[in-house]
């Protein structure tokens, strides 16, 4: 056991240690009460106040930092309290080997990303490299405050991080598994400045768990199941996401997804389940539906499960089937990617031609407005690149109109021989300033 207390000042840490991230100038103090000089060895208590604590172009204010090691029988307790954040992490750990689990968490949630995002983007899963075992026992619990994380903005060089948070979970890892339980995850507030973006969130929570098994040299999912939500609002840049519920279950081999949101003051739900293999995956979409205007009744919903293969940036979708509320159905069937388009077959049946007002705004006696009649069915192909797309595209309308009897042939049709007659008077109802052109079609139209 040994006893310790030092002071410095002006301690280039950077410059010692040749890392630019670290800082450049440290003034304090410092006592250590313990035992042991290795990281796994040490038991005890250290505290310290910083007066300095600076880079080149930012500092902190001055803080006091207390961290506490202690062991009973095999179980050991780690306290650290400084005035932005208490955290406790006790269990049966050795340090370095708590670390090592942090590292490959952090691993294994990029690869899986990685993998996973391989078939929609230009990275290959080939590409990838996976932790073959995990590191010796640890099975600790934690418990994390954070009152203020901008003490972590000295160490950010391009952007800004503002939360108040709190973390309640448990890690347990073996040779040949990895569990992360996240039994309460609390954000009371956050705020991310980046470049020119910003993201900010009101309260959200989030639990679940992620668990991660050795087969054949890899590690795979063996079950997740997380949950998140935020009932108000989360801001990026312009965009506004309110009342935003997300869940994600499964194994590495099936994953169901449900996720609902109003973005901007359109409200979306989706649910599906993926399948990955050997760099494809497979989306099969139970439910869609979508609220852009409930008075004007643009809502969609599914008409039934859906499949989307991806493979290299390519997308081969079937069933895609959405109906509007009293409205048309269209449907989407074929092959695209982010370069071309390959049969790709767009269909929409019984649109009627007076909604159209409910998709653009039009002025008041503008012609379309009185358009009546229906769009029995639009079937529409689409070839070529997305620079020249080839469009083929048959139209068959109603026009709500019905025949009528002719005694003798006459040059022209009725309703041409009267639609003349009503046009001559038209022009010179305008032309004698007795009316409006927008007057006339109103009144044609309403009688």
């Amino acid at each position: 056991s040994y006893e310790l207390d030092a002071r410095f000042t002006s301690l280039d840490l950077g410059r010692l240690l040749q890392n630019d991230a670290l800082p450049t100038r440290i003034t304090g103090t410092t006592s250590i009460a313990a035992r042991g000089l290795t990281l796994d060895g040490f038991l005890g208590a250290v505290s310290a106040r910083i007066v300095e604590f600076s880079l080149e172009d930012r500092a902190l204010l001055p803080f006091t930092l207390s961290l506490n090691s202690r062991l009973d029988a095999d179980v050991r307790t780690i306290d650290i309290v400084a005035p932005f954040a208490h955290a406790r992490i006790a269990g049966r750990y050795t340090p370095s080997n708590l670390i090592a689990t942090f590292s490959n968490i952090t691993s294994l949630l990029s690869t899986t990303a990685m993998r996973r995002a391989s078939p929609f983007t230009d990275s290959s899963s080939s590409n990838i490299e996976y932790p073959s075992t995990f590191p010796a026992e640890v099975d600790a619990t934690f418990d994390i405050q954070l009152s203020d994380a901008s003490p972590l903005n000295v160490f950010l060089t391009n952007s800004t991080f503002s939360t108040r948070s709190s973390f309640r979970g448990r890690i347990e890892s073996n040779a040949h598994l990895l569990r992360v339980t996240a039994d309460d995850l609390n954000i009371t507030d956050l705020l991310i400045r980046a470049d020119s973006h910003t993201v900010a969130a009101d309260p959200c929570i989030a639990k679940g768990i992620i668990e991660y098994a050795i087969a054949d040299s890899i590690p795979v999912v063996k079950n997740i199941d997380v949950t998140a939500s935020c009932a108000n609002n989360i801001f990026v840049d312009k965009n506004v996401f309110h009342a935003t519920e997300l869940r994600v279950s499964g194994t590495d081999s099936s994953l169901y997804s449900y996720a609902r949101c109003t973005v901007n003051g359109i409200y979306g739900l989706v649910g599906l389940t993926s399948r990955y293999r050997y760099g494809q995956v497979t989306l099969s979409i139970d439910t869609v539906a979508a609220t852009v205007d409930a008075a004007k009744k643009l809502e969609w919903v599914s008409l039934g499960k859906a499949t989307v293969h991806a493979r290299n940036q390519t997308f081969d979708v079937s069933g895609i089937a959405l109906r509007r509320k009293d409205g048309e159905t269209v449907t989407m069937d074929g092959v695209f990617s982010f370069d071309k388009f390959s049969n790709l077959r767009i269909r929409a049946r019984d649109f009627y031609l007076p909604d159209i007002s409910k998709f653009v705004d039009l002025d008041e006696g503008h012609p379309i407005s009185f358009l009546s009649g229906r769009m029995r069915e639009m079937d529409l192909s689409i070839n070529g690149t997305w620079e020249q797309p080839v469009a083929t595209m048959k139209l068959h309308a109603d026009a709500g109109k019905k025949p009528a009897h002719v005694k003798k042939d006459v040059p022209g049709f009725i309703g041409n021989r009267l639609q003349h007659a009503l046009w001559r008077e038209a022009i010179a109802l305008v032309e004698n300033d007795i009316t409006t052109v927008p007057e006339v079609v109103r009144t044609l139209f309403a009688a």
